[in-house]
């Protein structure tokens, strides 16, 4: 009779005790490399110049946008109120809802433009974006990839180099 396959468990080493540890390490078990929960990288590899950005995408427009525009022209993480706080019919307290871009840049024409870089359009983003839209009147730039960014910046009167 054959015998029944084990299936593999996953045994988080962190939570064992020290001389467990040495043990299995000894053994050549090391603990496997885990994934960010959200998918996020390392925070080394989103790093530019001591800023910590929310995503390599991210630090990359950064980049290319202190290249063609100068960091000058650059502000990070503008916040817009969407909705101020407010109490309730019943007295339960509501918090206000915010939507905090990505960048504000200025580009040659003197035209102000918020900016957000997505991999992936969520649901709450879609939300905020049209609370955005209809308070502050102001499109609201996505950018997906370099090449969406390069031809804002051209129909802005920016060469590239």
């Amino acid at each position: 009779m054959p015998r029944p396959q084990r299936s593999r468990q996953h045994i988080d080493l962190s939570k064992l005790g020290p001389s467990a540890q040495a043990q299995l390490q000894a053994l050549g078990i090391t603990a496997a490399k885990t994934r960010n929960k959200y998918g996020v990288s390392a925070p080394e590899q989103r790093t530019v110049d001591g800023i910590q950005f929310a995503s390599k995408k991210e630090a990359l427009f950064f980049v290319e946008l202190c290249r063609t525009l100068g960091r000058d022209k650059i502000a990070r993480q503008p916040r817009y109120t969407l909705q101020e706080a407010f109490t309730g019919p019943d007295g339960t307290r509501h918090r206000e809802i915010a939507y905090v871009a990505d960048f504000l840049i200025t580009t040659p024409d003197g035209q102000q433009s918020v900016c957000d870089v997505k991999g992936a359009l969520t649901e709450i983003f879609k939300l905020k974006h049209k609370l955005f839209v209809n308070r502050y009147k102001q499109v609201l730039h996505q950018f997906q990839n370099l090449g969406q960014l390069h031809e804002f910046l051209v129909q802005h009167g920016v060469q590239l180099k």
